[in-house]
């Protein structure tokens, strides 16, 4: 899904934003439980947006109380609003080769683990994969109806 409405993305179908969210802010609208079109409809003010996907910026900012505890977040922790970050991008064998080093250098056997059989992405870039909103992409997957 990308970040931004259109381009390729496949058109999913429909759903309705889960109960289990967030509450609401006071005086916040409350969108749990309503229906959410994840396609604009044909008759939107911007023609360019007619029938085309929604991206995952828009879907969350329709799940009002997921996007607002989502920038609030980010703002706490001093971080940038990203789509994907670099440890929700990393494949999952990458993911499984780090965990099995870190588990070899626990117990003094880092010398049977080959390092180079790991390329390391954005190493600079904290590894947050812990917290639940480290980006967009975090945030959607752990939504129950994705």
């Amino acid at each position: 899904m990308n970040i931004n409405p259109g381009g390729k993305q496949k058109k999913m179908r429909d759903t309705f934003i889960p109960l289990s969210n967030p509450d609401p802010a006071p005086g916040e609208e409350d969108t749990r439980g309503q229906l959410q079109r994840m396609c604009f409809p044909d008759g939107h003010n911007d023609p360019k947006l007619h029938g085309q996907a929604k991206g995952m910026k828009v879907v969350l900012q329709e799940r009002k109380s997921v996007w607002d505890k989502l920038t609030s977040e980010c703002k706490a922790h001093r971080m940038k609003m990203v789509g994907k970050c670099s440890s929700c991008a990393k494949s999952q064998v990458h993911k499984d080769a780090e965990r099995c080093i870190a588990l070899a250098e626990s117990m003094g056997q880092d010398d049977t683990v080959l390092h180079e059989d790991i390329t390391h992405a954005d190493t600079e870039a904290p590894s947050i994969a812990e917290d639940p909103w480290c980006c967009m992409y975090h945030v959607l997957a752990l939504q129950e109806d994705f």
